[in-house]
């Protein structure tokens, strides 16, 4: 995500993952859906997917439509 020019954040588990984005907002949340602690589909309520495995281009290029950017 760095190399892309984005600035990542990082949480070990769902709940840490809500307590960080509590403490400072982000523009978009990427998680797995099954974790320790809290699943991520809980954390998030919902949202877009992406089955494993995937290219990371693919995954740039979602992350690029999802914050409305131009690749």
């Amino acid at each position: 995500m760095e190399r892309d020019g984005h600035e990542a954040l990082e949480a070990a588990n769902g709940v840490e993952g809500l307590l960080l984005v509590k403490a400072q907002p982000v523009d978009l949340v990427v998680t797995d859906l099954i974790m320790p602690e809290m699943e991520g589909i809980e954390m998030l309520g919902g949202g877009r997917t992406l089955s494993k495995p995937f290219e990371l281009k693919e995954f740039l290029s979602l992350v690029d439509e999802v914050l409305q950017r131009t690749p």
